[in-house]
C-alpha cells in the first residue's frame, strides 16, 4: 500500500529510471507499485498507520543476487584473474561506501521519500539510505526485467569503478581489522552476533574482552562487516 503523495511522483520517478536504462512503456503502469516502492524508505512508511509499503523487502532480495552478479561479471570480463584477486575486488564493488558513491552519482537521493526525522538528520546522504535504496532499485529491476538488464546497469554504473581501487581498498574490514591489531600486538579480534526478531542482527568485536565495534543490521555478514569497520576507525 503506497499514499496519494508518492502516486503524484510517478512521472518525475519514470523519467528518471528512464535515463538510467530504457523501460519498455507497457510495463511501467503494470509495474508502477513495484517501482514506486523501491524509492520507499521504512522511516517514510512507518510514519502513515497502516504503515505504508517500503523497500526493505526488495533490498534482501537484491542482496543475495549482487555478489552473484558481480561475481559472474568479474569472471566473464577478466580471465587473466586468480580467484583471490576477483574475490578481493568483489568485496570492494559490493561495500556499502561504493554502493552509496554510485547512488550519489546517479542523484538517487533527489528521489527517495524519507520521514522528517531523517531529513532533519541528512538522511538523503546517509550512505546505508543510498546503498539500501539503490539495492533495492536493482533489485526491483531484476524481478521485472532479470538479470541481462541488471548485469547492464552493474556493468555501467558500478564496474566502471573497478579501474579506480587499489588492492588494499578490496579488502574487507573484518581483514583489515585484524592486520591492524596484529601490527599493534593486540589478541586477534572475536565476533559475537545477537538475533534479533524480525530478522535483525546486532553484531559486537571484541578485543582484549573489550567492545571496540557494534553494528545492527539486516544480513548477519554485513553487521560484522560494519562492526569491524566500527572498531577499525578506533584503533590507531
Amino acid at each position: 500500500m503506497l499514499n496519494t503523495t508518492i502516486y503524484n511522483q510517478w512521472s518525475q520517478i519514470s523519467s528518471y529510471i528512464q535515463t538510467l536504462w530504457w523501460i519498455p512503456s507497457e510495463q511501467e503502469g503494470w509495474q508502477k507499485d513495484k517501482i514506486l516502492t523501491a524509492f520507499v524508505h521504512k522511516s517514510y512508511a512507518s510514519d502513515f498507520v497502516p504503515a505504508l509499503d517500503h523497500n526493505e523487502r526488495y533490498e534482501f532480495l537484491w542482496d543475495g543476487i549482487l555478489w552473484w552478479a558481480i561475481a559472474f561479471l568479474l569472471f566473464e570480463s577478466h580471465p587473466e584473474w586468480s580467484e583471490a584477486q576477483m574475490t578481493l575486488y568483489k568485496i570492494a564493488l559490493v561495500r556499502e561506501e561504493m554502493l552509496a558513491q554510485v547512488a550519489r552519482e546517479i542523484r538517487l537521493a533527489d528521489h527517495i521519500f524519507i520521514s522528517h526525522g531523517e531529513e532533519g538528520q541528512w538522511g538523503r546522504d546517509k550512505d546505508v539510505i543510498l546503498a539500501d535504496t539503490l539495492e533495492a532499485l536493482i533489485g526491483v529491476w531484476y524481478e521485472i526485467q532479470g538479470f541481462e538488464s541488471v548485469k547492464s546497469f552493474i556493468s555501467k554504473y558500478i564496474l566502471i569503478h573497478l579501474q579506480e581501487l587499489q588492492e588494499t581498498d578490496c579488502k574487507s574490514y573484518k581483514s583489515l581489522l585484524q592486520e591492524r591489531t596484529q601490527k599493534q600486538g593486540l589478541p586477534i579480534p572475536e565476533y559475537s552476533t545477537i538475533e534479533h526478531i524480525v530478522e535483525w542482527f546486532e553484531a559486537q568485536v571484541f578485543i582484549t574482552d573489550v567492545v571496540f565495534g557494534r553494528w545492527i543490521g539486516k544480513n548477519k555478514k554485513k553487521a560484522h562487516e560494519q562492526a569491524a569497520k566500527d572498531a577499525y576507525h578506533k584503533i590507531v
